[in-house]
């Protein structure tokens, strides 16, 4: 006999690009371990541009994991409303974290316009 499955298959659907992308940097002040970017990630089309901006009363940085397929570094993000910009012309998966605050980390998913 031919076996049956238990459960039906369900769809998988790629995240839908966001539009006009932004990422806060944030967390509660005087607790550091809260720091974060928010969201963690997010999915654009090839020629967004993503804004990043500092929310906190500490310096920040959003720094790319690797060079592959760009590399970006905004420098010292200013507290309280420091904000870095980077458009991304090429698809594929970018990973970047804080240089001061290495658990922070985040990925921007760039996909096909």
């Amino acid at each position: 006999t031919a076996p049956t499955a238990t459960t039906a298959p369900t769809a998988t659907t790629a995240a839908t690009p966001t539009a006009n992308p932004k990422v806060a940097v944030s967390g509660s002040e005087g607790n550091y371990s809260s720091f974060g970017f928010s969201p963690i990630s997010i999915t654009i089309k090839v020629g967004a541009t993503v804004v990043w901006t500092n929310t906190t009363a500490a310096p920040h940085t959003v720094t790319s994991n690797t060079g592959t397929p760009m590399s970006f570094d905004s420098g010292m993000l200013n507290a309280h409303g420091g904000t870095f910009k980077f458009t991304f012309t090429t698809a594929g998966t970018y990973t970047y974290h804080c240089n001061i605050h290495p658990y922070m980390t985040g990925t921007i998913i760039v996909v096909a316009a």
